[in-house]
Parts: structure tokens; sequence; C-alpha cells
């Protein structure tokens, strides 16, 4: 994936080493990135944190987000957004509205910032942040990726092959990161497993081919409501080819009280960093 990067980053990016080890000094390519997980595998912590340290070292970015019952909606905001806080995100409807902050956070507005609301508004956007001269947004996030190609439905359904190829080569067109989420829903049986590659393949198989490929958060609890303050979760790469010399695995440690990632200096992680800096 390094190889295809076409911009330095002029800092750190995620904010999890091995992950930025992974991403390249040249930060993500166009295209869509997915990030996939089950309802309780805190992706929406992770993509919030993607976007909090992207749009505060960077550039302009927007999330979008549809959960209306998560704990990420504009009256939690300011909690929501990890150690920036209120001070870098601010919920905007219009791309018109004025604002003093680098980064939009669209969500629950009439009508809803669906993909194509996006795509459609996306010039006026652009145009709208030149006049204030502040740069255009380069990372869009879907929270989730169901709820941006198919409003009104809810998890559980599918989504479309041809959605995910779509805002795939929309964001290659425009020159944007796209990142969205996607639920996993594992057998009753396996818990709060790390899924295996079989089901992997089966459950978003055909989506991953389709775009830049997909992050996939695990957890590995032996309980499935039991929860340490900083818990051990997987961090999976899955190239398009599905091949497994592309594929990585990092250790991140979640911080449920401050939602947000680290990256614990296992041996695993220095050896895959070694490996993808050497």
């Amino acid at each position: 994936m390094a190889e295809r990067f076409n911009e330095p980053w002029r800092a750190a990016n995620i904010g999890v080493p091995t992950l930025d080890a992974h991403l390249g000094l040249k930060g993500p390519p166009p295209g869509l990135i997915l990030v996939a997980g089950t309802p309780i595998a805190q992706k929406s912590a992770f993509v919030s944190q993607w976007f909090n340290v992207t749009a505060h070292y960077l550039h302009t970015a927007l999330f979008c987000h549809y959960e209306l019952s998560d704990n990420l909606g504009p009256a939690q905001l300011h909690s929501a957004f990890g150690q920036y806080g209120g001070q870098l995100a601010k919920p905007v409807a219009r791309p018109e509205q004025s604002t003093d902050h680098c980064a939009y956070y669209l969500a629950d507005v009439q009508p809803t910032v669906t993909f194509d609301y996006l795509r459609q508004k996306l010039p006026l956007f652009q145009q709208v942040l030149a006049e204030r001269r502040q740069t255009a947004p380069r990372l869009v996030i879907f929270d989730t990726l169901l709820q941006a190609v198919r409003p009104g439905l809810h998890s559980g359904a599918v989504i479309g092959v041809d959605n995910v190829r779509q805002v795939h080569r929309w964001a290659i067109e425009q020159g944007l990161t796209v990142v969205a989420t996607v639920d996993l829903f594992l057998p009753t049986r396996q818990g709060a497993k790390i899924p295996e590659m079989k089901f992997l393949q089966s459950a978003i198989g055909p989506y991953v081919q389709n775009c830049l490929g997909a992050y996939v958060l695990s957890l590995n609890r032996p309980e499935l409501l039991r929860v340490a303050p900083v818990e051990r979760m997987q961090l999976r790469f899955i190239d398009p080819s599905w091949s497994m010399a592309a594929s990585i695995s990092i250790d991140v440690d979640f911080n449920h009280e401050r939602r947000w990632f680290q990256d614990p200096d296992t041996p695993a992680n220095q050896r895959l960093r070694a490996q993808l800096t050497g």
C-alpha cells in the first residue's frame, strides 16, 4: 500500500506508530479504505481518532456520522474527539455556514449527508473553503458506509459491491482518502473472539477487492461483557489481493475512558515496524 502514497505527511498521522509505518511517509492514497469490526469493536472511536489527528496536523477533513443513538452525536462532540476535545471540530450542516475550525463534522442534518449529497455539494464546499483561505478536504469519513450509501437502513443490511466501487472511484477522481466503517456480525458462538480469515473472506471479501483494503478491528475477550479499562485489541490490514504477505497484524490498546487507541511496544509491533520501515 505504501508505494502508492503520493504526498508527504508533515507530521504524525493516526497516532499509532505501527499503523503510521504501514501507511508510510507519504500517507494514504486517494481511494476508499474500510474499517471493519463487530458493533462493539470501537470502530467509531478508531475513525474519529483518524479524523482527529489528521485534521489537527494536516488537512481539512469531513466526518459524516449517522447513528442517532451513538455517543458520537453533536451534543457529545467535546468528549468524542479524544485529547483535542471541542477545540478541533464543530458540527456544521451546510458548507456555506461560517466556522473557524479546520475539521467539519456533518451529522443529523436535513437532508442527510449521504454519499450522494456530499458528492453533489463537494464543489461548493471546496469553493467556500478557498474563499476562507483554508485547504480543501483530503479526508472524508463515513461512519457508517451503509448509511452513507443506503440511507435509512440499519446495521445488518447489505452494502452493494457497486456502492463500494462507486465510492472508491469517486474518491480517486476527487483526490480524497475516504475511510468508512463496516459492521461484521460474528456467529453467536464466536462471541468477542478474533474472526478467522475464512469468515472475513465471506463477509467483506467482495468489498475489499473493490477498494484500497480494510483494517479489521478485533476484540479478544474471554467474557463478552467483562471489559478492562484498557483493552488489548488486534488491528489487521487485509489487502485487496488477500495476499498473506501484504496483510499485517498490529497490537493496539484501547483506553475506554479516553476513547483513544495507543500502540503498545510489543515484540510483534517492534518486528513489524522494523519490517515496514526497513
